[in-house]
């Protein structure tokens, strides 16, 4: 919003309040008085007020569009990075070694490491190979281990594996790009709940409040451009009928969308 309709909006408010503190001490005439030249001064600023400020909020509407957009790209380009054929091979290389390590049946005469030890040993190497699909597919085999599928004296080291691997999984599957765009997501869609909270305050300053049920006018048709649905977030055209047509928008009130609060 513009200096200039920033300015007019605080007067009106200040006039607001002014009148709510001190209208119990004034006369009848001026009540009537006051309360026509402030309604004159919201008639005059409000059509410049609501284009802009709606404006800004369409504004940060396309800025969460376009964040959920660049985190979507990101998660397919790490999800392609993957070679189905190579990665498929090395889980079953990773599984026949688990299975070879689990049917070790080690006596004092044998001698070698025990179950658990064997274990440890296949994840450790394959993390230390650096080969991504080598890494990536152990980890995904050890954290669906179950540990009471192998001998007693062996638990303990695979429920450890398990462990590290569900923790490795992530830092392998996880890239920067994906970080980044995750985090303009937040920062996008906590700005999207300042923005639609900002854009009642000017439309109740504005002698509109588009919270009550049946509402309409300019504001409220905006802030219907942005709805809960399902437990998600669903944005709309300005001609879809949810926006059109008379739709509450209160359930999206007090909702945290840092917290990757967006549509499935």
């Amino acid at each position: 919003m513009n200096t200039q309709n920033k300015a007019a909006l605080e007067k009106i408010k200040t006039n607001n309040q002014n009148f709510t503190s001190k209208q119990s001490i004034m006369t009848m005439y001026e009540r009537e008085t006051i309360k026509e030249e402030m309604d004159r001064v919201i008639s005059q600023y409000k059509p410049v007020i609501a284009q802009d400020a709606i404006t800004d909020w369409k504004n940060t509407i396309k800025k969460a569009q376009d964040a959920l957009k660049t985190e979507e790209t990101a998660k397919a380009a790490e999800v392609n990075r993957w070679d189905a054929g190579k990665f498929n091979s090395e889980l079953k290389t990773t599984q026949a070694l688990i299975e070879m390590a689990k049917n070790n049946k080690n006596s004092p005469l044998t001698g070698g490491p025990k179950t658990g030890q064997r274990v440890n040993d296949i994840y450790k190497d394959a993390q230390r190979s650096g080969d991504p699909f080598k890494a990536r597919a152990a980890a995904e085999v050890m954290q669906t281990l179950d540990a009471n599928s192998f001998s007693e004296d062996a638990r303990l080291d695979v429920m450890n594996v398990k462990r590290q691997a569900a923790k490795d999984l992530e830092s392998i599957r996880v890239t920067p790009e994906l970080t980044q765009a995750a985090e303009a997501r937040k920062s996008a869609f906590s700005e999207l709940l300042a923005g639609r909270q900002e854009l009642i305050d000017t439309a109740k300053t504005l002698g509109e409040d588009p919270e009550i049920i049946w509402a309409f006018g300019p504001f409220t048709k905006a802030l219907k451009l942005v709805q809960v649905k399902n437990g998600g977030i669903q944005f709309y055209s300005e001609d879809a009928p949810e926006v059109t047509g008379y739709s509450t928008v209160n359930e999206f009130k007090n909702k945290d969308m840092s917290e990757g609060w967006i549509p499935e």
